[in-house]
Order: structure tokens, then sequence, then C-alpha cells
């Protein structure tokens, strides 16, 4: 994905605090999940931590597949791009409904 955005640069210090910033945020996540006692429970709550970051990782790539700049020729035409950001929205309230029955 480095190639298509022509600007990034891996040792630009906005890119190393992105990257930093994602650590801690899995540091601090491995760390709560050890305070839960049951393997059960720990295996739940790791996949709605996983589930918040799914919508983000749709919408992105919805995204970057509807750019001309990125695909060309191959970009998503209208109907699919409304199809799959509608795809989006009903996956990001399906984890809305998980988050709240599972910290209800």
């Amino acid at each position: 994905m480095q190639e298509s955005l022509q600007n990034y640069d891996a040792q630009d210090p906005h890119s190393k605090l992105g990257v930093l910033i994602t650590i801690i945020g899995a540091t601090i996540a491995i760390c709560a999940l050890s305070f839960v006692t049951s393997p059960f429970n720990i295996l739940i709550y790791s996949q709605v931590f996983l589930s918040i970051q799914l919508p983000i990782t749709i919408f992105l790539q919805i995204y970057l597949t509807s750019s001309k700049r990125v695909m060309g020729k191959y970009k998503n035409v209208w109907f699919t791009k409304w199809l799959l950001l509608a795809t989006g929205v009903f996956v990001t309230l399906l984890n809305i409904v998980l988050i709240v029955e599972t910290f209800k």
C-alpha cells in the first residue's frame, strides 16, 4: 500500500508516532485482557476488540478501491461503491450491538 501513497515516508516522525500509538493501544488491550479470569471470556473480549477495528478497515478499502488515482480504470463504479458502503454501515451497526451486549 505504501507504493500507492507516493508521499509516504516510513522515517517521517508522523509515521513513527502512528506506529507508537498503535503499539501502546495494543499493549493496553493485552494488559486489560490479562485481568480476565476465564479463558473463554478472554476469547470473547479479544474478538470484541478486533471487531472495533473492522469497520475502519472496511471503509478504508472502499475509499482505496473507489479512487481513480489508486485503482485507475479498475475503480469501483457508483453502484458497487454504494453497495459496499451499505455493507460497511451494516457491519458497523452489528459491531455496535456486539459491544453494547458484551459490556452490558
